[in-house]
């Protein structure tokens, strides 16, 4: 999530200046992101047969991991915009419907909303820090040390998982 909503929120301008995409086409780059998720209810369904929850969510960091590598290696090729938010579309999905399970699974019941109070919470206060740091590494050095940034925070959610 951290890495997703700060790179969201750049990505136009991103795709414009690195890929050479029109305002237009880059909107529909950055659509992708938001509409390719509708396959969360698919990755429900096959996390819900197989289990293994901790796995797919690691399975959707790695797949973020892949599209920012992307990002980061590409030469600015036109297409690589549409391949990798595609990439993240489908990661959101794997991660969020891994992980978003986990609570009612550890937590009890009765304590269940304090727990997804605590988690939004978090997760919140996460993308308020990471988008002020994202913003001041690309007004200060520039898209490729933001991208640096992304694949040290995504690298850092593969060894905590």
């Amino acid at each position: 999530f951290a890495t997703m909503f700060p790179f969201v929120a750049i990505a136009q301008i991103f795709f414009t200046s690195k890929f050479g995409l029109s305002v237009s086409e880059a909107d529909i780059a950055g659509l992708l992101t938001y509409a390719i998720p509708v396959t969360a209810p698919l990755f429900g369904l096959i996390i819900g047969w197989t289990g293994f929850n901790v796995y797919w969510g690691l399975l959707g960091i790695t797949m973020m991991f892949g599209a920012h590598v992307l990002f980061f290696l590409s030469n600015g090729a036109y297409y690589v915009p549409f391949i990798a938010n595609s990439i993240i579309g489908l990661s959101h999905s794997c991660f969020n419907t891994a992980m978003w399970a986990a609570p009612a699974m550890l937590v009890k019941e009765h304590q269940l909303a304090t727990s997804y109070g605590i988690l939004e919470a978090s997760l919140n206060g996460g993308y308020a820090v990471v988008d002020i740091i994202a913003g001041q590494l690309i007004d200060n050095y520039g898209y490729a040390v933001q991208e640096i940034f992304f694949l040290c925070f995504l690298a850092l959610g593969i060894m905590i998982i």
